[in-house]
């Protein structure tokens, strides 16, 4: 077995012995077995001494530790810790258990050193029903003679070796002369002064350390100021009150103190944890000095929370209903764990943060600014007041937006990469989404059950797949679009317009619009490039395809309204804006399918019709419905060429 330094592992000592000038009488079992050697004491510790190496079991030994009030656990993890000089390479022995027949073997390879060295055998594996402790030493495989100066068994799983003391549990640790009070008398009532000593075989013991108290009578506890370290009043239902001493450092283990209305903390605390379900507790004063604060779960009572500055994480705070208002401290690097705190109107995060969750079911909040820096955001899911979110160029993540119902507009900025599955899921109040980013990750059914969500603004350079079997009637897709991606927008049956304000066709996936009735839709595109959209596919599958305005200046001038003229079965449009060109459209109640025999017609048209011009705004549309009966100069279409026809054609010409 390799050799092992002691680390920051090791627990407790629960028995040792230190052999430095010790006596010939001190010495306990030693036998020499059927080799050469001695047992000797000397002023540095137990000399066992052979003259050569044998295969024989039993070789020069000692008890060199015993102790008859310390007894192991089956399956317990211990460590023997021995401090010798060792001769000349070789193997020891070790046996730790009871003195006659359950003990446990243990074989070391050992290095020779001119110095003591600590020796560490690590053992797991016990009989039932140990009682009493003893290390047991053979040197049968080391040639000279080795000196055992100190022996140490290390209780590797608990703070020391467990005593009961005028009614109370404790644990000592016999190294450093140190106690963890672990329970109170079974049935204990009242108030309660933890001592700073307690008292064991003649030896005081230092009172670092409280964990473990289940007293449902205790009603109040002074600590002393021996105390670093507190964990264990949990379910302590009748605690109403704490005093916390200036030399504890960390706190955990007040959860389900009902009774608790107040917990003062000295400024020397670093950590505070644990306080889950006091629901008694109303207001909470985190000390200057401490860097992390969570486990207040369910404090229902809790109406006020001051937070200072030292802080640098934050969480735990879920159910406490009671809370109206939060203020995140600068400093404070991740927020996390205020689900369902079902009061919160008000929430202030610094710019310091760059992780935010756990905020799901305030149905309070209305609104939240996502300062610059977060990079993660999550955990809004059933905020169902939320009407804004505004969120930072930084962030790269979002998620759980879920069940924002009263959220109508949602900008994601560029910076995105990442959306998860359902992170706008339900959503239903949201009718328009303005999508900056290129995201790499995408999740399932972003955007489901968005059964408001009626208008999407691509201000991107792709526009890639994240609305399926959405209610979105216009697509807007910005001037700045190269590519649209395989079945970006695929799936849209209830789509009506999509305007495209880009100059050159983007290179389009021809699954682009799949399953999409774009067939029943309308296509805007720059005037410029009206006749490469009609031409390329799958942007020519659009029903109708018309120029659009595109980003003109407020101030763009607008096409003058076209007059509509009407002889000799032609039409003809004029503008007064020269250079224009006409875009129209002529629909007839004629023009159906059907069957049968002796369909009246009524040869009347109705013609609509603007102009448009690069650099201009659209015109007015200009409508005009002709009858045409077949004779030449029959305007109004009676069958008879007269007087009625002149004033019909002067009215076509001013354009009534």
């Amino acid at each position: 077995m390799a050799l092992m330094v002691i680390g920051a592992n090791a627990q407790a000592v629960i028995a040792e012995k230190d052999w430095t000038g010790c006596s010939k009488s001190d010495l306990l079992g030693g036998y020499i077995g059927d080799s050469d050697g001695s047992i000797e004491a000397t002023a540095d510790g137990v000399a066992i001494t052979i003259s050569k190496k044998s295969a024989q079991i039993w070789q020069p030994q000692t008890f060199v530790l015993h102790e008859d009030d310390v007894s192991l656990d089956e399956g317990g993890n211990y460590m023997v810790v021995i401090t010798a000089k060792i001769p000349s390479d070789g193997e020891l022995w070790v046996d730790l258990g009871d003195l006659v027949v359950n003990r446990t073997q243990r074989y070391i390879d050992v290095n020779a050193s001119d110095d003591f060295q600590e020796i560490v055998i690590q053992f797991n594996e016990f009989p039932t029903g140990i009682s009493g402790v003893y290390v047991n030493i053979g040197s049968g495989c080391v040639v000279g003679t080795t000196v055992i100066k100190k022996v140490e068994i290390w209780d590797m799983d608990h703070d020391g070796i467990h005593k009961i003391i005028n009614d109370c549990s404790y644990y000592l640790n016999m190294k450093n002369k140190t106690a963890t009070l672990a329970g109170l008398p079974q049935d204990y009532k009242g108030d309660y002064i933890i001592p700073q000593t307690v008292s064991y075989n003649g030896s005081e013991y230092t009172i670092t350390r409280i964990e473990g108290i289940h007293c449902t009578g205790l009603t109040s506890v002074t600590i002393p100021n021996s105390v670093t370290s507190i964990w264990g009043f949990n379910g302590c239902n009748s605690l109403n009150s704490v005093t916390i001493p200036s030399s504890v450092t960390s706190i955990d283990g007040f959860n389900n103190c009902t009774g608790l209305t107040s917990v003062s903390f000295p400024n020397t605390v670093t950590s505070i944890s644990g306080f889950d379900k006091c629901v008694s507790l109303t207001s909470l004063t985190i000390p200057s000095g401490v860097t992390s604060v969570s486990g207040f779960n369910n404090c229902t009572g809790l109406a006020s929370l001051t937070i200072p500055s030292t802080i640098t994480s934050i969480r735990g705070f879920t159910g406490c209903t009671s809370l109206t208002s939060v203020t995140i401290p600068s400093g404070v690097t991740s927020v996390s764990g205020f689900n369902n705190c079902t009061g919160l109107t008000s929430l202030t995060i610094p710019s310091t943060v760059t992780s935010i969750s756990g905020f799901t079911g305030r149905t309070s909040l209305t609104s939240v600014t996502i300062p610059s820096g977060v990079t993660s955001i999550s955990g809004f899911s059933g905020c169902t007041s939320l009407t804004s979110v505004t969120l930072p160029s930084s962030l790269t993540s979002i998620s759980g937006f879920k069940n924002c119902t009263s959220l109508t507009s949602f900008t994601i900025p560029n910076s995105v990469t990442s959306i998860s599955d359902d992170a706008f899921q339900n959503c239903s109040g949201l009718t328009s989404v303005t999508i900056q980013c290129i995201p790499t990750s995408v999740g399932r059914s972003i955007f489901s059950d968005c059964s408001e969500l009626k208008e999407v603004i691509f201000d991107c350079s792709t526009v890639t797949p994240l609305f399926k079997g959405s209610s979105i009637q216009k697509i807007t897709i910005g001037e700045s679009v190269t590519r649209i991606q395989e079945r970006a927008l695929a799936g849209l049956d209830k789509i009506e317009d999509v305007i495209c304000l880009a100059e050159n066709v983007p290179t389009t996936d021809r699954t682009a619009f799949e399953n999409s009735y774009i067939d029943y839709a309308t296509l805007k595109v720059p005037v410029g490039a009206l006749e490469a959209y009609k031409t390329t596919a799958p942007w020519s599958g659009f029903k109708q395809i018309e120029a659009a305005e595109g980003n003109l200046p407020e101030d763009a001038e607008k096409c003058a309204t076209p007059t509509i003229m009407f002889a000799n079965g032609t039409l003809t449009f004029s503008c007064q804006t020269e250079g224009v060109e006409y875009k129209y459209k002529i629909e007839s109640p004629d023009v159906k399918d059907g069957t049968g025999n002796d369909i009246k017609v009524s040869a009347t048209y109705k013609v609509s019709v603007f102009a448009f011009k690069s650099g201009r705004k659209n015109s007015d549309t200009a409508t005009l419905e002709i009858t045409a009966s077949g004779k030449p100069g029959d305007a109004n279409g009676d069958g008879v060429v007269n007087a009625a026809d002149v004033v019909k054609t002067v009215n076509i010409i001013i354009g009534n």
